[in-house]
């Protein structure tokens, strides 16, 4: 009876120290990011949500309250994964931040595992250190069948990029292996690409995603959502949204069109090549879809074994066709040219391998037109007006065309009303900086030289 006393007592204590209430600062300012992360703390589930909408702040404030462990003398475990170098970097200042704002509470950092911890003694450390831990899904797997990290001392997981789960991918390894012993800890996912959980419109890869996941809710927020348009529009200053449409130039445009026919070309032949495997989703109205290669490959993997050489070609080049597509509107001329040309030099027999089979979108005609217009927009020679005329026929009077990406103009352009909106108002109170958000960091470096001319 004695012993029952005890055991009940040290259960009424854990559940009095469960129910310990903590004062915790959070540096989530907009609304729905707040109700987010509540939704996200109260039960498990899948979080889809638009790009742009603060993804890592909210995982750094989700961290931050999760890693606050409500039971005396137990450190909590928490791995972060797939989370990028970049997006480690960025929640780790989330964090940081955090740390100075909130007095009352331990700072929380996040250690990151990458090639510098290449030992499992050194993992096994962080491991027992506890806290947040930034870990890939293949180490992962590795230490938890090497027994390096029993799951049942994780406290719970949460997982970047969950619309990459697929059915024998390490993220649903890791999964298994984690519920095999713990059943207790939570799992959060969260995603930010919409197009490859939905698919058009397409409710299927989401219930897959929960079922690989071992999840029964999900979370959707869209740009659209009305607690998401609320906090973003201002009653006080509404702002005005104008889209400015860019206009390719002409060899932009016959380069767009030679590669989209490149492109059709190759999926008649991979249909005429799989008769039986053809499905409505191969066609030219998916293509540009993002996961559209990665969709050919999941069809195909039950049968990959049995494809001809030329059906595994097509997918590898269909990758580079849709890359080069993207790179034609973001890449300037010259490292454009660069591209293709080593694109053309590798997909040739060269004098070294004569049995090499040619890239099949070689064999297209409008292959031409693609090597032909990206070198016209380097090396076309056209009339310096600077330079004074002599022999008309010299080649001095001439430069190289260089050309430069229409959208530059187009800032350029933008930029300069805002400078002349801004001289005919002349107040001080709205005279801010302008921001330029871009998609990548190349972008962004790029945007620096090209508006300042």
């Amino acid at each position: 009876m004695m012993d029952k006393d005890h055991e009940s007592e040290r259960k009424n204590d854990t559940g009095t120290q469960q129910q310990q209430q903590f004062e915790v600062v959070l540096s989530l300012r907009l609304s729905y990011q707040q109700e987010i992360t509540q939704q996200l703390i109260s039960e498990d589930g899948l979080l889809v949500i638009g790009k742009g909408l603060g993804l890592d702040s909210i995982v750094a404030n989700l961290l931050q309250l999760l890693s606050l462990s409500t039971i005396k003398h137990k450190r909590s475990l928490i791995l972060l994964i797939n989370a990028t170098d970049f997006e480690s970097f960025k929640i780790n200042e989330e964090l940081m931040e955090l740390s100075w704002l909130d007095d009352n509470n331990k700072p929380v950092t996040l250690n990151t595992i990458n090639s510098t911890v290449n030992t499992a003694d050194k993992r096994r450390a962080m491991y027992e250190a506890g806290g947040v831990v930034s870990v890939s899904n293949r180490v992962l797997v590795t230490d938890f069948l090497s027994e390096i990290i029993d799951p049942n001392a994780v406290t719970g997981l949460v997982i970047m990029h969950a619309d990459k789960i697929r059915e024998y991918s390490n993220d649903r390894f890791v999964i298994s292996l984690f519920r095999r012993k713990n059943k207790w800890g939570f799992i959060k996912a969260v995603s930010d690409d919409v197009e490859a959980v939905t698919k058009g419109g397409d409710m299927q890869p989401l219930y897959s995603k929960l079922k690989y996941l071992r999840l029964e809710k999900s979370f959707l927020w869209p740009r659209f959502h009305v607690d998401v348009q609320h906090s973003l529009t201002s009653k006080k200053n509404p702002y005005t949204v104008n889209e400015v449409k860019v206009v390719m130039s002409d060899n932009m445009t016959k380069i767009q069109t030679a590669i989209c026919q490149c492109l059709e070309s190759l999926l008649n032949e991979l249909r005429r090549n799989n008769p039986d495997l053809l499905t409505e989703y191969w066609s030219m109205e998916n293509v540009f879809d993002h996961n559209f290669v990665q969709s050919l490959r999941l069809t195909l993997d039950a049968v990959w074994h049995r494809l001809s050489f030329t059906t595994k070609q097509i997918l590898g080049e269909l990758t580079l066709l849709k890359d080069l597509l993207r790179h034609l509107y973001s890449a300037d001329s010259v490292s454009f040219f660069q591209e293709v040309s080593d694109l053309v030099d590798a997909g040739r027999p060269s004098a070294s391998n004569f049995n090499k089979v040619s890239a099949a979108w070689l064999m297209v005609d409008e292959s031409m037109a693609i090597i032909s217009c990206a070198k016209s927009r380097v090396f076309d020679k056209i009339v310096d007006d600077s330079s004074p005329k002599t022999n008309p026929t010299s080649n001095n009077d001439f430069t190289y065309l260089l050309e430069e990406l229409p959208k530059w103009e187009q800032l350029a352009n933008i930029l300069d009303d805002i400078n002349q909106e801004k001289e005919m108002k002349k107040n001080e109170k709205e005279d801010g900086p302008i921001l330029i958000m871009c998609k990548s960091w190349i972008g962004s470096k790029m945007s620096v030289h090209h508006p300042q001319k």
